[in-house]
């Protein structure tokens, strides 16, 4: 996780945001064993829960 979640509420909806990443994330990652593609699956999911983390912020201050 690139963007570190600053409460325990914003942790919460990383790991829903990360968790509904995966089935997007299986359309890019990549690799040719095992490891190496569930780790390009993981970051691919966290870049883009980071990514809804740093949108619901936004909503939260506007």
């Amino acid at each position: 996780m690139s963007v570190k979640a600053k409460t325990a509420s914003e942790l919460q909806a990383w790991d829903i945001y990360f968790v509904a990443a995966l089935e997007h994330a299986k359309e890019n990652a990549t690799g040719g064993n095992t490891d190496s593609y569930r780790n390009s699956l993981i970051k691919a999911a966290g870049e883009i829960a980071d990514k809804m983390l740093e949108a619901r912020r936004l909503r939260n201050f506007n």
